[in-house]
């Protein structure tokens, strides 16, 4: 774990296991199929600005580059990721990044109102 800490965070590395050595709790992997630990995720929460889970998970690891939408999606600790890294917004970003594969879509933007509705007709033809 410490060497991969290494490569992706550089001298922040020190930061996450100076996490770990006071709270042993925080070494456990959230995500242990890559080896992301709790205390690595709040390091990237507090110090990253992940701004999107799809931001996360192609941009800060790689992780949607060298895993399929499908399997990051089915593992069991991808809601715990969305928590740590989001808060109050987790099920929104889980939401967003997997809804199509889930059956979770949020519910879908209502249409501009500068063009009718499929199924409006216009009162009057439009003049000349």
């Amino acid at each position: 774990v410490a060497k991969r800490l290494w490569r992706y965070y550089g001298e922040g590395a020190n930061q996450i296991l100076a996490t770990i050595k006071l709270d042993r709790s925080r070494a456990a992997f959230i995500l242990p199929e890559f080896g992301v630990t709790r205390a690595e995720l709040e390091f990237v929460q507090a110090t990253q600005m992940v701004v999107t889970l799809e931001d996360y998970l192609r941009r800060r690891t790689l992780l949607a580059v060298t895993t399929c939408k499908e399997d990051l999606a089915g593992l069991d600790g991808m809601m715990e990721v969305c928590r740590i890294l989001f808060g109050d917004h987790a099920k929104i970003e889980y939401e967003n990044t997997f809804g199509d594969l889930t059956g979770l879509e949020l519910d879908p933007l209502p249409p501009t109102r500068h063009e009718p509705l499929p199924t409006e007709r216009p009162s009057h033809p439009p003049s000349l």
